[in-house]
């Protein structure tokens, strides 16, 4: 299999089940404000699925040039993302080294 994503109205979610290579592999980026327009009160982020994989949930805020890690994942989870803000969240895995065996799939939906 390879890489892949899962988009849609309510929804950005991404798999990984093969090494990403030095450059990751991320969902696209969803700010809490776009989503609250759209009529969302909340971002929940999730990670699930069985492998050997680290994933890395990441902002930027206006103005920033680089990701900021803001937590880093092993396990499956599910938490809320309380922001109204302009900030960017995106979620990956962030190079071969975050990546065993398995596969992972992650994201959010609103």
């Amino acid at each position: 299999m390879a890489n892949s994503r899962d988009i849609g109205p309510d929804r950005e979610f991404a798999t990984v089940d093969t090494d990403p290579g030095g450059s990751g592999y991320f969902t696209n980026p969803v700010s809490g404000r776009a989503k609250k327009k759209l009529g969302s009160e909340a971002i929940f982020f999730s990670v699930k699925d069985s492998g050997d994989v680290t994933v890395s949930l990441q902002f930027k805020d206006l103005g920033d040039t680089e990701w900021t890690t803001y937590e880093v994942y092993e396990t499956n989870t599910k938490k809320r993302i309380l922001d109204g803000s302009s900030t960017q969240w995106r979620v990956g895995v962030v190079d071969s080294a975050a990546f065993t065996s398995g596969s992972k799939t992650f994201g959010f939906t609103w």
